[in-house]
């Protein structure tokens, strides 16, 4: 039995080492992604722990590529000593020369090597050969010139995102091939800052994605925004580029080393041809000359500050279809809706929750709380609406939830009628209707505000003095002269102050069901509320120094406020509409520019890197001062004025 033991261990420990020997054995490739036709480059087969034999076979065919010559074999050994411990590991790799001969996307297939006996392969990868300049390139330096240029981009993006120093790529990509032209020279093409869109044609409401992406041939030294593209007429949601490295691309003819700067997602808010205007940036290049001392030559940098704009669109917009369905909220998109009603035994004086969830890909984080008919029955407060959506490629996918809450207030049956939740689905170019089901519940009866529960009740009967024994009148006593109540003399006032206080009540309450339709109205009540809770996050984003945060909180406080105040759909506003409502709403110039100009300048920090907290504290200051100066505008002003706006923005 111990002998048959001891067989069993050696056998189990040959095993381990034997399966630890084929873990450690690996193979893998290397290879960049991108190349210029024309140009060489390199395929390693990269292979840990073991001796290998390749043969001249053994090297992959990539159509439109030509082999040159034997591959070269390069053997890696280490040692490591940890604790003590002493371990070494060897390597071999096998590099494949080729010339890239034709533009395209080639497949490298599986490449088998023979390790120690064992047949290994990589895995299958792809390489894209770019077209060629079309017009001779800036000379660049093997080493320097536009494999430096990767790096400055790093830099710049690390330092526009924020961040710490750039994480370096473990492949730079290959370089672009070379031309004998002097790079002193600035081309107008050597450095680009271009504006796309995902669509040229899109429906009110529906998303496109924009991307201003940046283009250059050269090492930047410097690169400032003076002035960003502007999204008028979008509601924009920006989405987060950073951690990405930069790509060889060709692009118009020319390979450049390109990086994204900013992305956006855009949902435009009417119908018709929206511009995106141009942006202006200051940019620092540096280019390098040779000078040639036979056997070598010597670089000489040459720094250039040049201005320069990038392009300008026009995207146009499909109206919604008509006719528009009542029951259109706004949501366009393609969700599932559904909703609930908890909890199943309601009581009196106790709250119940009507939860409304859309759920799938569209404007999520643009829905507003739909309106629902509640019975009268039941005391409403505000719903509270929350969404949590993520970015999936091409639009926002995720959940809207919205929540009311009710709290019914007498016993019997409550009935919550079905209604209609209709969005528009832009792939199909048509509305679709969900009908949200009836409820049909119980209301039972709850503890009253303010009344005891306890049914030990106690009544001493000794003690009750309201009911007497009924007393023997004498008849000569009786009177039998009549007394009217209208003879007296406190009649007639009394029937007037019973009057008024009836009319008084019936005006109060037909005040109250006018405001309570009145949605506009409400707003502007509480228009100074709302941008002070919007205020409260800016100073809170203020205070933990994230001004992102920040910008975004007081320009939505601002455009907010000033849509509540004007009674203007916020998709509407612009700065001319907005400074000719406020003029004519009574806003004395000084304030008008004042206004604009704090817009201007949150949604201009927004995009730039850095800022210090005098900046933001001042402009907090500048936000809450002229909120304070809008709100003393007369409401009477401001209803006539957005009256007349409407009219000539409708015309």
């Amino acid at each position: 039995m111990t002998r048959q033991l001891k067989i069993l261990v050696i056998t189990l420990f040959v095993l381990t080492i034997t399966a630890l020997s084929s873990i450690a054995q690996s193979v893998s490739l290397q290879v960049n992604s991108q190349v210029v036709q024309g140009q060489r480059f390199t395929v390693t087969v990269v292979i840990n722990d073991g001796d290998t034999r390749l043969t001249k076979s053994d090297a992959p065919n990539l159509p439109g590529c030509t082999l040159l010559g034997e591959p070269g074999r390069t053997t890696m050994q280490s040692i490591h000593i940890v604790n003590g411990q002493q371990s070494a590991s060897t390597g071999v790799n096998y590099a494949f020369t080729y010339q890239a001969e034709k533009a395209g996307t080639v497949t490298i297939p599986p490449i088998k090597v023979n390790v120690d006996g064992k047949t290994l392969q990589t895995q299958q990868r792809t390489i894209t050969i770019l077209p060629p300049d079309q017009a001779p390139q800036r000379r660049g330096y093997q080493g320097y010139g536009y494999g430096s240029a990767i790096d400055e981009m790093e830099e710049l993006m690390n330092e526009l995102m924020g961040g710490g120093s750039p994480s370096r790529p473990s492949q730079r990509p290959s370089q672009p091939q070379q031309s004998s032209q002097s790079s002193s020279k600035l081309n107008p093409n050597d450095f680009l800052v271009v504006v796309s869109l995902s669509k040229s044609s899109i429906y009110e409401k529906e998303a496109v994605i924009a991307t201003i992406k940046l283009y250059s041939k050269h090492d930047i030294t410097k690169f400032q925004p003076v002035v960003m593209p502007q999204f008028e007429g979008f509601l924009s949601e920006e989405i987060d580029v950073s951690g990405q490295q930069p790509q060889q691309e060709h692009y118009n003819g020319q390979n450049y080393y390109s990086i994204v700067l900013k992305k956006c997602l855009l949902y435009p808010q009417r119908a018709g041809r929206l511009t995106i205007n141009s942006g202006t940036y200051d940019v620092g290049l540096r280019t390098v000359d040779y000078i040639s001392y036979g056997f070598y030559s010597t670089p000489i940098y040459n720094e250039h500050n040049i201005t320069t704009k990038s392009n300008s669109l026009t995207v146009n917009v499909k109206p919604l279809p008509i006719p528009i369905p009542p029951s259109f909220n706004g949501a366009v998109g393609d969700f599932e809706v559904s909703s609930s009603l908890t909890p199943e035994q309601l009581r009196t004086n106790e709250a119940a929750k009507y939860v409304l969830t859309i759920k799938g890909i569209g404007n999520l984080t643009h829905l507003g709380e739909p309106y629902i008919n509640f019975p009268s029955t039941v005391e409403e407060y505000t719903p509270t609406g929350e969404t949590d959506a993520r970015f999936n490629g091409s639009n926002m996918q995720g959940t809207y939830t919205a929540t009311y809450t009710i709290v019914p207030q007498e016993v019997g049956v409550l009935q919550i009628n079905a209604w209609d939740f209709t969005y528009f689905n832009p792939s199909t170019g048509k509305y679709v209707t969900v009908t949200l089901p009836e409820y049909d519940r119980n209301v039972g009866r709850g503890i009253a505000t303010g009344t005891s529960t306890s049914s030990n009740v106690s009544v001493d009967v000794n003690k009750i003095r309201d009911i007497r024994h009924i007393q023997p009148v004498d008849k000569n006593e009786l009177s039998m002269s009549p007394s009217r109540m209208f003879y007296k003399g406190w009649y007639i006032p009394a029937y007037i102050v019973a009057l008024a206080i009836f009319i008084l009540a019936l005006i109060i309450y037909r005040r109250q069901i006018k405001a309570s339709a009145d949605v506009q109205g409400r707003k502007i009540k509480k228009a100074r509320s709302v941008a002070t809770k919007r205020l409260q996050n800016a100073r809170k984003a203020m205070n933990e120094r994230n001004s992102e945060a920040f910008y975004s909180a007081i320009a939505s406080a601002l455009w907010g406020f000033i849509s509540d105040k004007l009674k203007m759909p916020a998709s509407t506003l612009t700065r001319d509409n907005v400074s000719d409502a406020l003029a004519n709403a009574g806003a004395d110039h000084d304030l008008v520019i004042k206004t604009i100009t704090l817009l201007d300048d949150c949604e201009m920090a927004r995009f730039t890197p850095f800022h210090s907290d005098t900046e933001m504290s001042s402009l907090y200051s500048q936000a809450s001062e002229i909120i304070d100066t809008l709100n003393k505008i007369k409401k009477t002003s401001v209803d006539s004025d957005t009256t007349s706006h409407k009219s000539r923005y409708s015309s």
